[in-house]
């Protein structure tokens, strides 16, 4: 599928030609993070956060015109999906970098209003943005929720708010500033198993990262899910064979075949993304406003299942 991008800076990911990759702008601390990370096998800790982190494949320097740059190349977590749906959930308490020497108390301060004005303050976490996909799968466009909706929520909106992003089919849901409409999401069994399995992977990913020091301002929780029915069913099938369903084993794994259009695997994956301002800090353990969002999220999948 085209790579959708539900937040973030609009325009700023490019995908290759086959779609298997994304080319992203680099950052200093980003590109730190990332090596960092593809070099995780000396900590076991590190290993285990590597799952949930896109695979890196290195940097592309591009010289001259408009746009000279360094770039990320890095796994499209997409390419595996028929129809991705996909959210977009800013994790942590704290907007800013109070590590990053060039961060102005300008922006610190605005920083600061905008956790307060959402739910990152109270909850560790914010819905950045989403889109589901109506069903049947020849119906190509998917429904996109901005980032105006999620801004707008408070704390007890959030079951609300993930009600929209894991909508049962046939169940009326009312779009943003939009129509009411029937014809999104999956139907509630393929939907309930893939809930369970995600609430399990979740539990995991936190158990995870009590274990890394690190400090993630502005870093997201990127998860994706199956939107095509028939393929929902296949994927959800494969997962009860007794593979892994964490959704965070390598791409290779799902199937010896080569061809995305037949490989089947997990029907949802969680990643951890966007680490401008991402520090690993040793011996100041772990980032707890990220852990309280990842807490509040598990929480919101256990109210939805």
């Amino acid at each position: 599928p085209k790579f959708a991008q539900v937040g973030g800076h609009p325009n700023s990911i490019q995908t290759t030609e086959d779609g298997s990759l994304v080319i992203k702008p680099a950052s200093k601390f980003e590109e730190e993070f990332y090596t960092v990370m593809a070099q995780a096998r000396a900590s076991e800790n590190l290993k285990r956060l590597s799952k949930f982190v896109p695979e890196f494949y290195g940097t592309l320097k591009q010289e001259g015109g408009d746009d000279d740059g360094k770039y990320l190349v890095l796994a499209n977590i997409l390419h595996q999906f028929t129809k991705p749906n996909l959210l977009d959930l800013k994790l942590g308490t704290v907007m800013y970098d109070a590590l990053d020497p060039t961060y102005s108390p300008e922006k610190k301060t605005r920083m600061e209003k905008k956790a307060k004005e959402t739910t990152s303050g109270e909850c560790g976490m914010c819905l950045i943005g989403f889109q589901v996909h109506p069903q049947p799968a020849s119906l190509n466009e998917a429904i996109i929720t901005p980032k105006p909706y999620g801004k707008s929520l408070r704390k007890d909106d959030l079951p609300e708010g993930i009600r929209r992003v894991f909508p049962v089919l046939g169940e009326p849901l009312e779009l943003y500033q939009a129509a009411t409409r029937t014809d999104l999401g999956l139907p509630s069994p393929i939907l309930l198993q893939i809930l369970r399995a995600m609430h399990s992977a979740l539990t995991r990913l936190k158990s995870v990262f009590e274990q890394v020091e690190i400090r993630m301002a502005g870093g997201s929780l990127l998860v994706v899910y199956e939107g095509d029915e028939e393929r929902a069913r296949e994927s959800v099938s494969w997962m009860d064979t007794g593979e892994d369903s964490d959704g965070d084993e390598d791409e290779s794994d799902a199937s010896d075949s080569d061809d995305e259009s037949t490989r089947v695997g997990p029907p949802f994956r969680l990643y951890l993304i966007d680490f401008a301002h991402t520090h690993f800090v040793p011996g100041q353990g772990p980032d707890k406003g990220v852990l309280l969002g990842m807490q509040t999220f598990i929480g919101l999948i256990e109210g939805r299942i």
